[in-house]
Order: C-alpha cells, then structure tokens, then sequence
C-alpha cells in the first residue's frame, strides 16, 4: 500500500490500487474488451469498480488499466481474493488473474479497560 501507511495491507479510510498491463500479443486487435473485478471472499468495507472497457488495442499494443481501491469505515479484517477476468468481443478471452491482499478494519475491544 504505497499510498498509505505501507504496512503490506488496505486499512479504513486508505485508498490503493490494483494496476496491471494488458497486452495484445495476438495477431490482429481486439476489440470491446471487458474488464471485471470481483472479491471473491466479499471482504466488507472495500470499495472499488467493477467494470472498466476498452473500444480497441492494436496487435502488439499495451495499455494500463488501473481499478482504485478503498477501505470504507466498515472494513472487516481479512484477505481479499480479486478475480480479473477479461473478455473481448471477438471471443479472445483470457484466462482469469487473481490479486490478493490483507485487510486491516478497526480493532475492535470489549471487556473491562483499565488505564
């Protein structure tokens, strides 16, 4: 988390990324590409886009694609496991990637505290 307090995890109220490189290694361009981003351990308290598409990218090409990422005041401690899947209208799809990371909500105490 290079945007935040650099503990190797989201905490609440840190805002991140997940950022990676698409790459057209075919041998024509693809086209309407679909990018999803889901957590597939429905970590609570993270907010974050689920769709992004590109209209085109030319054989040989790469772009960026970054999702922003946050931890709400809700974030439940935990580990997240992101699917990225990406599909292309012509049916050149790929396989999925997965992105994993902890998460780090509020400590929460109960029981008698003594100063």
């Amino acid at each position: 988390d290079s945007q935040g307090n650099s503990n190797g995890a989201l905490d609440v109220n840190e805002k991140a990324a997940i950022t990676f490189t698409l790459s057209n290694q075919g041998k024509g361009a693809a086209y309407n590409m679909i990018i999803e981003l889901k957590d597939q351990n429905a970590v609570g308290g993270i907010e974050y886009e689920t769709i992004q598409t590109i209209a085109h990218l030319a054989d040989g090409k790469q772009t960026t694609v970054t999702f922003p990422i946050s931890g709400t005041a809700d974030l439940a401690t935990g580990e997240t496991n992101f699917r990225v899947k990406i599909t292309e209208g012509n049916g050149s799809d790929s396989d999925p990637i997965y992105v994993n990371f902890k998460t780090q909500g509020k400590a929460l105490f109960s029981g008698n505290a003594k100063p």
